[in-house]
């Protein structure tokens, strides 16, 4: 562990670790000290429970994962781990109850990102991105609500939403039932999710160090490894946990891992995160995405989803996806180049 992963501002500030998590790293027990952010932690579970039982009331079926839920799985305590908003998983053609429903109770969503009410935006939008957000009027508490889990992965969705259907789990969280995803498929989500973003927050890394391996099968979890072709994700994530805190899994694969993905990783934890990143930056994170999954529909994947933009779909609001491909590369060059809006 670099001296820089010792000095707890940082580790909170550029990673976004709790100090409780904190404290579990550096054998430290500080965390006591800091009163207001446990008070902040319990402000956020009220609000949690306040939208678990808005959603109930309203009779929507969800899943939820990441988050309190997340938090309670590893450390038993759903106040340790940091969260910046709650996701929520749904059925899309359940999004325009869900909309009225999160509008009506003093929401608005974020971003300047609407749901349509044209039904070919709709689909465009959904073919876009695999979220939206929505943020509370007074109390702030931040949703995502997601109709799939990414627009990027190795199988296509009939297959997701198969997986999703038989790795299911019903959870206690403050007295209420929550479903959530099993631990084998919650397990791989989570690298899947660090994979993607380059595991820039090491709070993703220090969740798969911290996991519960007591309650996974190992059967199960490898079966879903081969299913979505993340050997190489896997084993990434082996190094890397290696690498960062000196951590041997065994359930985790240790196979082949590219250089250019380690090289690139450890430039995307080891360096700040800026809002507008240059073309090379972009062009380097484009080709480590490519790497990540060794299928040839997922690299059809990422290229299409480079092709179309959200941004573009919300300030465009055409019906025609041929508008949203010819728009694109201006679009791109506005944003990225000249950080224009």
């Amino acid at each position: 562990m670099n001296n820089l992963l010792q000095d707890r501002e940082y580790l909170i500030k550029r990673h976004r670790l709790s100090h409780r998590q904190i404290d579990n790293l550096l054998g430290e027990t500080k965390s006591k000290e800091f009163i207001h952010t446990s008070m902040q932690s319990l402000e956020f579970i009220k609000h949690f429970i306040e939208l678990i039982d808005l959603l109930k009331q309203h009779n929507i079926s969800y899943i939820n994962f990441k988050g309190p839920l997340l938090s309670q799985l590893i450390y038993g305590d759903p106040t340790v781990r940091f969260s910046h908003d709650i996701d929520i998983l749904v059925d899309k053609n359940n999004m325009d109850a869900i909309n009225q429903v999160l509008l009506g109770a003093g929401y608005s969503n974020t971003d300047n990102a609407k749901w349509p009410d044209n039904k070919d935006q709709i689909k465009i939008l959904i073919d876009s991105i695999h979220h939206l957000g929505y943020r509370h009027n007074q109390h702030g508490l931040m949703v995502e609500i997601h109709w799939t889990l990414s627009i990027t992965l190795p199988v296509r969705l009939p297959v997701l939403q198969k997986v999703i259907s038989i790795n299911k789990k019903e959870e206690i969280i403050c007295g209420r039932k929550i479903m959530t995803f099993s631990p084998e498929f919650n397990l791989l989500y989570l690298i899947i999710h660090g994979s993607k973003h380059g595991w820039q927050r090491l709070k993703w890394l220090v969740d798969i160090k911290d996991y519960p391996y007591d309650k996974i099968d190992r059967q199960k979890f490898e079966e879903l490894i081969k299913l979505f072709n993340a050997q190489r994700i896997v084993s990434q994530t082996y190094v890397i946990l290696r690498y960062y805190f000196n951590y041997d899994q065994p359930l985790l694969f240790k196979t082949k891992v590219p250089n250019r993905i380690l090289k690139s990783v450890y430039y995307f934890i080891d360096n700040p995160i800026k809002e507008y990143q240059g073309l090379t930056y972009n062009i380097s994170f484009l080709l480590y995405k490519l790497l990540l999954f060794n299928n040839l529909y997922y690299k059809f994947s990422v290229l299409i989803e480079i092709m179309t933009s959200s941004h573009d779909a919300f300030k465009i609001k055409s019906s025609h996806k041929i508008v949203y491909l010819l728009y694109r590369p201006y679009s791109y060059i506005k944003r990225r180049v000249f950080h224009a809006k």
